[in-house]
């Protein structure tokens, strides 16, 4: 049951990050690099829960930041794709 719950609260960061990618897409059409905003905010947030986890957690804290690092990996990796694609589908 835990590990539902886990797919998908991580499914649904990255459907968000996803969505985020494509309405800044659709809405800025001239500027190409637009689109990465949210891939570059998703890998923010994952170097930041990991150093939080690393350096700044106390007792089992650190564990809770390694899973939010995880799930914001997942939704980097996802929206990265989303924005390559998306630019390569653009071109053609």
């Amino acid at each position: 049951m835990e590990q539902l719950r886990f797919i998908a609260a991580v499914s649904i960061i990255s459907i968000i990050f996803i969505l985020i990618t494509l309405v800044l897409s659709k809405k800025y059409k001239r500027n190409k690099f637009i689109k990465y905003i949210p891939t570059l905010a998703a890998a923010t947030l994952t170097l930041g829960f990991w150093a939080k986890a690393s350096y700044f957690a106390e007792g089992m804290e650190g564990i809770a930041y390694i899973v939010l690092a995880m799930m914001t990996a997942v939704a980097f990796v996802l929206s990265l794709i989303s924005a390559l694609i998306m630019g390569l589908f653009k071109r053609i």
